[in-house]
């Protein structure tokens, strides 16, 4: 009685998924090999299964689809980390972990895998208290995969750690998409990949290393781009091609931009004066400079309005800031 007690409660500490709440990836189990769900499904676009291999293991696998998707690059070090100690969250069982239900949102060829069946192979946690482990593995289906397919398990479920989806159909169209760019090399359609990430509910994206809002980016020639408020107005951040409105952003290491060429009125923390950069300037000669913190260190070819005394205009080749926002020189 005791041990039934126990495999009871090991199975209600999990949610099951199968576009039901909770999450875990489902395998496709046929006589002669068991597939990862996520790889054989195909949409109005996608109308092929993925079934390129690669031959490395499965935590490089997923590291390098990673590393090809630029948006995601912001998440790399925290799913870096999770990839590293995948292993070590892992509980494998050889007893089974349940039926996936087909509700529907299962989409393969059901004529060629009418033979083939529908079963969990991970679930995961949705938190993790003491020495619980955070996937339960069928550890049967697992010895099964190929590394490419192991390594879409490891990725449906980082994927699913951020994400906390309800249903795992938007989740696994990314998954493919990931590694479907990986092992073919298909130049990215942008526009097919920020509407997965809509469809998942991402907070942000990056592009270039900054992050943006998913209602802040569009395609444009098939690059994304970022629209920001910075200083309060508006500058496009182009993937590959990094441009402002007035031309080539450099950014430092840590992702901040170091500057950007610009021509505009600039709303800064002093009100007695009105800044317009480039003045009567080039435009290409127009500068806002940053600190490696992100706050503006100055302002190349200006004209200085006052605004709190007699209106006169004067024409600078530059206006110096501290950190904190305080004009410290003009010259």
């Amino acid at each position: 009685m005791k041990k039934i007690f126990i495999i009871a409660a090991i199975y209600s500490s999990f949610v099951y998924a199968g576009d039901r709440k909770g999450n875990g990836a489902d395998s496709v189990v046929c006589s002669n090999k068991t597939y990862l769900l996520d790889f054989l499904e195909i949409n109005t676009i996608e109308k092929y299964e993925l079934n390129n291999e690669s031959q490395s293991d499965e935590l490089t696998q997923v590291k390098e689809a990673l590393l090809k998707i630029p948006l995601l690059s912001g998440r790399l070090q925290t799913y870096f980390k999770w990839i590293d100690e995948f292993y070590s969250e892992v509980r494998f069982v050889k007893t089974g972990i349940g039926e996936v239900s087909d509700s529907g949102n299962i989409n393969i060829d059901r004529e060629r895998y009418k033979n083939c069946s529908f079963k969990q192979l991970v679930l995961q946690r949705r938190e993790v208290i003491g020495a619980e482990k955070r996937y339960l593995i069928d550890q049967n289906l697992w010895n099964q995969l190929s590394n490419t397919h192991k390594a879409g398990v490891i990725l449906h479920e980082l994927l699913y750690r951020e994400l906390n989806s309800e249903t795992s159909f938007n989740l696994r169209h990314l998954n493919r998409f990931i590694f479907d760019h990986y092992l073919t090399n298909r130049e990215i359609n942008y526009d097919l990949l920020l509407s997965i990430f809509k469809a998942n509910k991402f907070s942000y994206v990056n592009i270039h290393e900054m992050p943006f809002t998913l209602d802040s980016v569009f395609i444009r020639e098939n690059l994304p781009i970022g629209q920001i408020i910075y200083p309060g107005e508006e500058i496009l951040i182009l993937e590959n091609k990094v441009k402002s409105s007035g031309g080539f952003v450099e950014f430092f290491t840590n992702g901040f931009p170091k500057f950007f060429y610009y021509t505009g009125y600039m709303r800064l923390n002093s009100p007695e004066y009105k800044i317009h950069v480039c003045g009567n300037a080039p435009k290409n000669s127009c500068r806002v400079n940053f600190y490696p913190s992100g706050a503006i260190f100055s302002l190349n070819n200006i004209s200085i309005e006052n605004q709190t005394g007699p209106q006169k205009i004067e024409y600078k080749d530059a206006i110096f800031f501290n950190e904190n926002g305080e004009i410290i020189e003009i010259r």
